[in-house]
């Protein structure tokens, strides 16, 4: 970020002043991230901690959130300097360092990636889409400087900047969007997609001798985890025992055919 200052500073560029804010913005929401990473890794695991879930995707939409403030700046720049073209100066540093930016963001977003498919997490996910926004904006910045440099004997050279700040909030939106979309659906407890319902109902099918009615079915994810709650009736002379044989003859089918599910049997 301090090199970034420097360049846009020394230079008129706004593709540079756009990739300055979306450094500041990122940074924040990197630190959040790690702030949230740190408060899981040292939470006392003898309380009650089922909230988690949801800081990880509060942490997620902080992220979004300082993306679009950033999109905003970085497109009135970018539709000013469009209207007011001028000539860069001082450009070569910015140039250099946005190709060492691509890199960087490059090799963070594949460890990230690698974390991600490891174990995944809403903090990680959200993670390495951010870094690989970086690198697709990283990418446009030495595009832009590129042109703006190396063919700056030519009119159109001067709109370059304007065009390279553009595309950079547009990448901005676009990895905010997503990430809100992800992180708003396990923030209200969106229920499981249809085929896994159906593997769910075709379980209870096929033990509808063990019960005698369902009240209802709950069901949820959170990161790479799948919770369903089953609500069932029982006939009121049989014993305990008997009616946990039957739970864990039910949760095992489910947990067997939902990979990553956490069945719990609830008899009412």
């Amino acid at each position: 970020m301090i090199p970034t200052a420097y360049v846009a500073l020394i230079s008129n560029s706004v593709t540079l002043y756009a990739d300055l804010l979306r450094c500041l913005a990122e940074f924040t929401a990197i630190l959040c991230a790690w702030l949230v990473v740190r408060k899981i890794e040292h939470e006392d695991e003898s309380t009650f901690n089922y909230g988690f879930g949801k800081l990880e995707r509060l942490s997620s939409l902080l992220v979004a959130a300082a993306l679009f403030v950033t999109f905003l700046v970085s497109l009135s720049l970018g539709l000013r300097r469009l209207w007011y073209p001028e000539v860069l100066q001082n450009s070569e540093y910015g140039f250099l360092f946005a190709i060492l930016s691509v890199a960087g963001n490059a090799i963070l977003w594949r460890l990230n990636y690698k974390h991600e498919a490891a174990a995944a997490s809403p903090v990680i996910d959200s993670q390495w889409r951010l870094f690989r926004a970086k690198t697709a904006a990283s990418s446009a910045v030495v595009l832009s400087l590129g042109v703006g440099m190396f063919f700056s004997d030519y009119a159109f050279a001067q709109y370059a900047d304007p065009f390279g700040a553009l595309v950079l909030s547009g990448f901005i939106l676009y990895s905010a969007i997503s990430i809100v979309s992800d992180s708003m659906n396990d923030l209200v407890d969106r229920s499981l997609e249809e085929a896994l319902q159906m593997i769910i109902l075709a379980a209870l099918v096929k033990y509808d001798s063990e019960y005698m009615g369902l009240e209802r079915i709950r069901s949820r994810r959170s990161g790479n985890r799948v919770y369903v709650e089953l609500f069932l009736m029982f006939a009121d002379e049989r014993s305990m025992a008997d009616i946990r044989d039957s739970a864990t003859r039910i949760r095992a089918e489910l947990e067997a055919n939902i990979p990553g599910s956490e069945v719990t049997i609830i008899p009412c």
